[in-house]
């Protein structure tokens, strides 16, 4: 019953709306480039490009695994 509700919520929010300006300040700040910051984070370069241009806005999984990478919270994507 719990991963059935797991999968219920995650299914409801896999989409946020983060601002895709801080997640390029919170990359250049670390000087990392679009690269390095995909390779850290496990996710394609297209994946990073996409959501720093807000052609994308990425999976609650995904944002996740990029604020690790960048040692910030998934709050810091958020005006």
């Amino acid at each position: 019953m719990c991963v059935l509700k797991n999968q219920y919520i995650e299914a409801r929010i896999s989409r946020v709306e983060v601002n895709p300006t801080r997640c390029k300040e919170l990359r250049a700040a670390r000087g990392l480039s679009i690269r390095k910051l995909a390779e850290e984070a496990g996710v394609s370069t297209e994946t990073i490009y996409s959501v720093e241009h807000g052609k994308r806005q990425p999976s609650v999984r995904t944002l996740g695994k990029i604020a690790r990478a960048l040692d910030a919270e998934v709050k810091d994507f958020f005006p």
